[in-house]
Protein backbone atom coordinates (compact mmCIF):
# COMPACT_ATOMS: atom_id res chain seq x y z
CA UNK A 1 0.00 0.00 0.00
CA UNK A 2 1.22 3.23 -1.11
CA UNK A 3 1.01 6.70 0.75
CA UNK A 4 -2.47 7.95 -0.64
CA UNK A 5 -2.81 5.29 -3.25
CA UNK A 6 -3.32 1.95 -4.38
CA UNK A 7 -0.23 -0.60 -5.09
CA UNK A 8 1.28 0.61 -8.03
CA UNK A 9 -1.33 3.30 -9.04
CA UNK A 10 1.77 5.99 -8.62
CA UNK A 11 4.10 4.15 -10.79
CA UNK A 12 1.25 3.79 -13.46
CA UNK A 13 0.68 7.80 -13.16
CA UNK A 14 4.43 8.20 -14.20
CA UNK A 15 4.54 6.05 -16.94
CA UNK A 16 1.45 8.33 -18.20
CA UNK A 17 2.77 11.59 -17.97
CA UNK A 18 5.94 10.51 -19.25
CA UNK A 19 4.97 9.04 -22.24
CA UNK A 20 5.74 11.20 -25.41
CA UNK A 21 2.83 12.63 -26.94
CA UNK A 22 3.68 14.88 -29.44
CA UNK A 23 3.82 13.04 -32.32
CA UNK A 24 0.27 11.99 -31.34
CA UNK A 25 -2.16 12.37 -34.15
CA UNK A 26 -5.49 14.55 -33.14
CA UNK A 27 -7.33 11.38 -33.28
CA UNK A 28 -5.13 9.51 -31.32
CA UNK A 29 -5.19 12.18 -28.85
CA UNK A 30 -8.89 11.89 -28.52
CA UNK A 31 -8.62 8.31 -27.70
CA UNK A 32 -6.33 9.08 -25.25
CA UNK A 33 -8.86 11.49 -23.38
CA UNK A 34 -11.58 9.52 -23.31
CA UNK A 35 -9.48 6.58 -22.06
CA UNK A 36 -8.13 8.55 -19.39
CA UNK A 37 -11.60 10.23 -18.57
CA UNK A 38 -12.91 6.92 -18.35
CA UNK A 39 -9.90 5.76 -15.81
CA UNK A 40 -10.14 9.22 -13.90
CA UNK A 41 -13.31 8.11 -13.32
CA UNK A 42 -12.79 4.31 -12.08
CA UNK A 43 -10.41 5.83 -9.74
CA UNK A 44 -13.25 8.28 -8.13
CA UNK A 45 -14.91 4.95 -7.85
CA UNK A 46 -12.09 3.66 -5.42
CA UNK A 47 -12.11 7.03 -3.72
CA UNK A 48 -15.55 7.19 -2.53
CA UNK A 49 -15.37 3.34 -1.74
CA UNK A 50 -12.37 3.87 0.65
CA UNK A 51 -14.27 7.60 1.91
CA UNK A 52 -17.29 5.64 2.92
CA UNK A 53 -15.22 3.59 4.70
CA UNK A 54 -13.14 6.33 6.24
CA UNK A 55 -16.10 8.31 7.73
CA UNK A 56 -17.50 5.12 9.34
CA UNK A 57 -14.15 5.40 11.35
CA UNK A 58 -14.15 8.47 11.79
CA UNK A 59 -11.07 8.71 9.99
CA UNK A 60 -11.43 13.13 9.77
CA UNK A 61 -12.07 13.70 13.69
CA UNK A 62 -9.01 11.32 14.65
CA UNK A 63 -7.31 13.60 12.07
CA UNK A 64 -8.51 16.92 13.97
CA UNK A 65 -10.87 17.97 11.75
CA UNK A 66 -14.61 19.16 12.19
CA UNK A 67 -16.12 17.59 9.67
CA UNK A 68 -15.36 15.25 6.39
CA UNK A 69 -15.66 17.95 3.62
CA UNK A 70 -13.15 20.25 5.83
CA UNK A 71 -10.88 17.37 5.83
CA UNK A 72 -11.36 16.97 2.29
CA UNK A 73 -10.48 20.58 1.99
CA UNK A 74 -7.29 20.79 3.70
CA UNK A 75 -6.26 17.33 2.93
CA UNK A 76 -7.25 16.45 -0.27
CA UNK A 77 -7.02 20.58 -1.24
CA UNK A 78 -10.19 20.38 -2.65
CA UNK A 79 -13.09 23.03 -2.96
CA UNK A 80 -16.44 22.93 -0.92
CA UNK A 81 -18.63 22.17 -3.73
CA UNK A 82 -16.11 19.36 -4.68
CA UNK A 83 -15.70 17.99 -1.56
CA UNK A 84 -19.16 17.98 -0.68
CA UNK A 85 -19.88 16.19 -4.23
CA UNK A 86 -17.34 13.43 -2.94
CA UNK A 87 -19.16 12.78 0.33
CA UNK A 88 -22.33 12.68 -1.26
CA UNK A 89 -21.96 10.04 -3.61
CA UNK A 90 -19.96 8.32 -1.16
CA UNK A 91 -22.62 8.23 1.20
CA UNK A 92 -25.79 8.25 -0.87
CA UNK A 93 -24.85 6.51 -4.14
CA UNK A 94 -24.66 2.71 -2.81
CA UNK A 95 -28.56 3.22 -1.75
CA UNK A 96 -28.79 2.54 -5.55
CA UNK A 97 -27.19 -0.75 -5.68
CA UNK A 98 -27.70 -0.76 -9.81
CA UNK A 99 -26.12 2.61 -10.01
CA UNK A 100 -23.15 2.03 -7.45
CA UNK A 101 -22.56 -1.16 -9.69
CA UNK A 102 -22.09 0.76 -12.75
CA UNK A 103 -20.57 2.97 -11.46
CA UNK A 104 -17.75 0.64 -9.69
CA UNK A 105 -17.28 -1.02 -13.19
CA UNK A 106 -16.97 2.47 -15.43
CA UNK A 107 -20.33 2.65 -16.70
CA UNK A 108 -21.18 5.48 -15.03
CA UNK A 109 -19.10 8.64 -14.97
CA UNK A 110 -18.65 11.28 -11.75
CA UNK A 111 -20.62 13.69 -13.00
CA UNK A 112 -23.86 11.38 -13.60
CA UNK A 113 -23.32 9.31 -10.41
CA UNK A 114 -23.45 13.01 -8.37
CA UNK A 115 -26.86 13.80 -9.87
CA UNK A 116 -28.19 10.29 -8.88
CA UNK A 117 -26.67 10.79 -5.40
CA UNK A 118 -28.70 14.03 -5.08
CA UNK A 119 -31.76 12.13 -5.87
CA UNK A 120 -31.44 10.15 -2.72
CA UNK A 121 -30.65 13.45 -0.66
CA UNK A 122 -33.79 14.97 -2.17
CA UNK A 123 -36.59 12.36 -2.45
CA UNK A 124 -34.87 9.33 0.37
CA UNK A 125 -33.49 6.03 -0.93
CA UNK A 126 -36.63 4.52 -0.89
CA UNK A 127 -38.39 6.77 -4.07
CA UNK A 128 -35.08 7.14 -5.33
CA UNK A 129 -34.98 3.28 -5.93
CA UNK A 130 -38.58 3.05 -7.21
CA UNK A 131 -37.39 5.59 -9.80
CA UNK A 132 -33.50 3.94 -10.08
CA UNK A 133 -34.44 2.17 -13.48
CA UNK A 134 -35.80 5.06 -14.99
CA UNK A 135 -32.65 7.23 -13.76
CA UNK A 136 -30.30 4.94 -15.66
CA UNK A 137 -31.90 4.69 -18.74
CA UNK A 138 -31.67 8.56 -18.89
CA UNK A 139 -28.16 8.91 -17.86
CA UNK A 140 -27.23 6.50 -20.48
CA UNK A 141 -27.97 8.89 -23.34
CA UNK A 142 -28.09 12.35 -21.52
CA UNK A 143 -25.35 14.33 -19.87
CA UNK A 144 -25.25 15.38 -16.82
CA UNK A 145 -26.90 18.85 -16.99
CA UNK A 146 -29.67 16.93 -18.90
CA UNK A 147 -30.10 14.19 -16.18
CA UNK A 148 -30.54 16.77 -13.64
CA UNK A 149 -33.39 18.10 -15.36
CA UNK A 150 -34.78 14.48 -15.04
CA UNK A 151 -34.31 14.50 -11.35
CA UNK A 152 -35.60 17.54 -10.62
CA UNK A 153 -38.98 16.35 -12.45
CA UNK A 154 -38.81 13.41 -10.06
CA UNK A 155 -38.53 15.20 -7.39
CA UNK A 156 -41.39 17.51 -8.27
CA UNK A 157 -43.45 14.28 -8.53
CA UNK A 158 -42.11 13.04 -5.51
CA UNK A 159 -42.20 16.03 -3.39
CA UNK A 160 -44.51 19.08 -5.22
CA UNK A 161 -44.29 20.69 -2.35
CA UNK A 162 -40.61 20.52 -1.22
CA UNK A 163 -39.66 21.17 -5.11
CA UNK A 164 -42.07 24.42 -5.04
CA UNK A 165 -40.28 25.47 -1.94
CA UNK A 166 -36.65 24.93 -3.27
CA UNK A 167 -37.98 26.56 -6.32
CA UNK A 168 -39.10 29.97 -4.73
CA UNK A 169 -36.20 29.96 -2.27
CA UNK A 170 -34.20 29.98 -5.41
CA UNK A 171 -36.08 32.80 -7.01
CA UNK A 172 -35.83 34.86 -4.31
CA UNK A 173 -32.13 34.48 -3.95
CA UNK A 174 -31.78 35.30 -7.13
CA UNK A 175 -29.31 38.37 -8.67
CA UNK A 176 -26.98 39.81 -11.00
CA UNK A 177 -24.92 42.68 -11.32
CA UNK A 178 -22.46 43.77 -13.92
CA UNK A 179 -20.37 46.63 -12.84
CA UNK A 180 -17.47 48.27 -15.30
CA UNK A 181 -13.70 48.96 -13.44
CA UNK A 182 -11.84 52.59 -13.73
CA UNK A 183 -9.74 50.50 -16.93
CA UNK A 184 -13.13 49.57 -18.57
CA UNK A 185 -13.02 45.73 -17.58
CA UNK A 186 -16.45 44.46 -17.17
CA UNK A 187 -16.98 42.50 -13.71
CA UNK A 188 -20.34 40.40 -13.45
CA UNK A 189 -21.66 38.58 -10.72
CA UNK A 190 -24.54 36.82 -9.68
CA UNK A 191 -26.36 33.94 -8.48
CA UNK A 192 -29.18 32.41 -10.77
CA UNK A 193 -32.11 29.55 -10.20
CA UNK A 194 -32.01 27.18 -12.60
CA UNK A 195 -34.56 29.02 -15.53
CA UNK A 196 -32.59 32.14 -15.12
CA UNK A 197 -28.90 30.44 -15.52
CA UNK A 198 -30.08 28.20 -18.45
CA UNK A 199 -32.01 31.66 -20.48
CA UNK A 200 -28.69 33.57 -19.38
CA UNK A 201 -25.76 30.33 -21.11
CA UNK A 202 -28.48 30.18 -24.00
CA UNK A 203 -28.01 33.59 -24.55
CA UNK A 204 -24.18 33.71 -23.88
CA UNK A 205 -23.82 30.56 -25.99
CA UNK A 206 -25.72 32.33 -29.39
CA UNK A 207 -23.26 35.55 -28.84
CA UNK A 208 -20.09 33.10 -28.80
Amino acid sequence: MLGGGAPGLAEAVEGVAAEDIDDLTAGALGEDLVGLRGQIDRLETEFARRLRLFHQRHGYRDDGAPSLVSWLRNRCRMSSGAAMQRVEVAMKLPELPEAEAMFRCGKLGLGHATVLARVVSDVGATAARIAEGTLLEAARVLDPSRLRLVARHLRQCVDPDGALAAALRDHARRYLHLSQTFDGVYVIDGLLDAEGGATLKTALNALS
